[in-house]
């Protein structure tokens, strides 16, 4: 935007500008351009347009938190997305502004969940993923649990891209069980 001014006898500019609702969140700039003779030194003032501190933090269905989730969280004013992953904590953060924001969360590049949230200050949500926790337990043929069984386990599962392989390794534990956490 370019807004015109003119300076007082004492060389102040007062002028007006408000903020455009479409403005991404992000640092921005002001410059001063004279026409006529130039300063040596530029006008400037810096502002940002930060957003409130959103925190979205992901679950599975048996309500534990999981990493390492892709979460997009769309604003529906601007349909403009915004991306992050949610870490160890389970917590992906995002500066989001005010109004009305879809997140949707993706496993490996499946949607495995997507829920609608009203943002008006900071706070934290819950994405709930179609996710579960698949526990195999290792028998003998006499069906006598088997304790620390090295597991290889290749799955196949289907993703907008198409079908994909994906694998996990891990031991039973001493009542011959494995948990594969988190799953499709």
């Amino acid at each position: 935007d370019t807004v015109s001014a003119t300076a007082a006898n004492d060389g102040t500019i007062t002028t007006s500008w408000v903020v455009p609702a479409s403005l991404d969140i992000g640092d921005y700039t002001v410059k001063i351009t004279p026409s006529g003779t130039q300063k040596t030194t530029q006008d400037s003032q810096t502002f940002t347009v930060a957003g409130y501190s959103i925190k979205v933090q992901t679950t599975n269905l048996a309500g534990e938190v999981v990493s390492g989730i892709s979460v997009q969280a769309l604003d529906g004013s601007t349909n403009t997305p915004y991306n992050a992953t949610s870490g160890s904590d389970g917590v992906a953060s995002f500066k989001l502004e005010k109004g009305t924001i879809v997140l949707t969360a993706f496993w490996n590049g499946v949607n495995v969940g997507e829920t609608n949230i009203t943002v008006s200050a900071d706070a934290t949500f819950t994405l709930r993923c179609q996710l579960t926790n698949v526990k195999i337990t290792v028998k003998n043929t006499n069906g006598i649990a088997m304790p620390f069984v090295n597991l290889n386990i290749v799955y196949q599962y289907q993703s907008s891209g198409g079908s994909k392989t994906g694998s996990a390794s891990g031991q039973t534990d001493s009542s011959g069980s494995f948990t594969l956490n988190s799953t499709l």
